[in-house]
């Protein structure tokens, strides 16, 4: 494997964590028991264990901590873990400035992701601005998956 001299480089979360309270457990044991009630009321067995483990992997999904993700913005593009993001397959980017953190916004050629957002962590948004913007064209965007959305309004 040729080994990438990285421009910049910083570490962030695996994921956005946010320290969920009791009442968060508890509607989600409610709607867990609710939804696997109806489930065996209406004889659908296979939707209730899948209610069952769905909301089991939510639960553990929410108390774990995540793990530590190094970024580098290389010349052939943006390394996000072991994932490689050549620069060929980036429509364009945007450095948002919405939510509490600087995030990279890229429009990516994908037929499973449309957009991906990338925390900009210990390192100036200028000057990651200034390294992209040589390589991929620069195009204001905002978060529009609904998934995203409704994943940031429940915690995740």
């Amino acid at each position: 494997m040729e080994q990438q001299e990285d421009i910049l480089s910083w570490d962030i979360p695996e994921y956005r964590h946010f320290k969920k309270t009791g009442d968060w457990f508890w509607v989600l044991g409610i709607l867990a028991i609710t939804g696997i009630t109806v489930s065996i009321l209406l004889n659908n067995i296979l939707l209730a264990i899948l209610l069952f483990v769905g909301a089991l992997t939510i639960a553990l999904f929410a108390i774990r901590e995540p793990q530590r993700i190094k970024v580098m913005l290389t010349e052939k593009g943006i390394r996000v873990g072991k994932n490689l993001h050549p620069f060929t397959a980036i429509h364009s980017f945007y450095i948002s400035f919405d939510s509490n953190q600087p995030e990279i916004l890229l429009e990516v050629r994908s037929a499973l992701s449309h957009q991906s957002i990338i925390p900009i962590r210990d390192v100036s948004p200028d000057d990651v601005r200034l390294f992209l913007a040589k390589h991929i064209t620069e195009k204001e965007q905002e978060i529009e998956s609904f998934a995203e959305n409704i994943s940031r309004h429940l915690g995740f």
